[in-house]
């Protein structure tokens, strides 16, 4: 939530933005867990009108978060939310009854991508099961 005081300085979580005369700056604490995040709290909000094609896009990003992340907690927090919004964008692929062959294999590169980061943070039948639901839709 961002909260606007009478100095003219927003506060977000840390963040603090000091608007000057032609001036910006940024004040940023933990710059890049705060940047992630606050890209996490904006991916994890509720998403049930998307289409397939831009709930595959934020599995992507959620993907691509957990690769840029040191943290193994954080790292695998979204790569679980990356699994969870992969099963989702299954659900609206079929409800939908789309039949796109690229999104199919959108769908497979990204359980790909999953299973990739579930074996570098250990966890093989995890991993295992994330490449089996690659082959399945690829």
């Amino acid at each position: 939530m961002l909260l606007a005081t009478a100095a003219g300085v927003l506060v977000d979580r840390g963040l603090a933005v000091s608007l000057s005369v032609g001036k910006l700056k940024l004040l940023i604490s933990n710059k890049r867990t705060r940047v992630i995040d606050m890209l996490r709290n904006f991916f994890s909000s509720p998403t049930s009108d998307l289409s397939p094609e831009e709930s595959l896009e934020l599995v992507n990003k959620r993907l691509e978060l957990a690769h840029e992340e040191d943290d193994t907690a954080k790292k695998l927090e979204l790569v679980n939310s990356a699994n969870s919004r992969l099963k989702d964008t299954e659900n609206i692929f079929v409800s939908k009854k789309v039949k796109d062959p690229s999104l199919c294999k959108g769908i497979a590169n990204a359980y790909h991508e999953h299973g990739e980061l579930l074996d570098g943070l250990g966890h093989h039948d995890k991993a295992k099961k994330s490449h089996n639901r690659a082959d399945k839709w690829g």
